[in-house]
């Protein structure tokens, strides 16, 4: 019995506190526990188009980073990545082409190559929503040495 009464007070004490994870309607874990880099895409994102800037900070030349990104839809409509365009092939994203609904968000991966590079890179990736004419570009800021 004692046993007992200590599992149940554990059990309030981790859900009082935040330990039973937080999360949301679909029961993902909420943004607000996501420690990656997020991209907000907005309704006026998806209507007039949007700018962000990713820096990377300073790698070693050859060195391939994966990193992940989090595309968060804070548009009153669903979104559906559907394509990509680049100014480099050394940088890239990848996605899956699913609706993200309002408030939901799709973690996707950034990967950058610096192989056979040196010095400040800045390149451009630009993103395709399937319900906008516009893009959303990703500048990706890094320093290779």
């Amino acid at each position: 019995m004692r046993r007992m009464w200590w599992a149940v007070a554990a059990a309030v004490l981790a859900v009082a506190c935040g330990r039973g994870g937080a999360s949301s309607p679909s029961g993902k874990p909420s943004p607000e526990t996501y420690k990656g880099r997020s991209l907000v895409i907005t309704d006026s994102m998806v209507m007039q188009g949007g700018a962000d800037t990713l820096k990377l900070g300073r790698i070693h030349s050859g060195e391939i980073l994966a990193l992940p990104l989090r595309l968060v839809n804070g548009a009153e409509k669903p979104l559906v990545p559907v394509s990509t365009s680049r100014s480099c092939g050394c940088v890239d994203l990848e996605f899956e082409a699913q609706p993200i609904l309002p408030r939901e968000w799709q973690d996707c991966r950034l990967i950058f190559d610096s192989r056979g590079m040196s010095g400040w890179q800045i390149k451009r990736l630009d993103l395709r929503l399937g319900n906008s004419p516009h893009v959303i570009r990703l500048w990706v800021d890094v320093e290779v040495r």
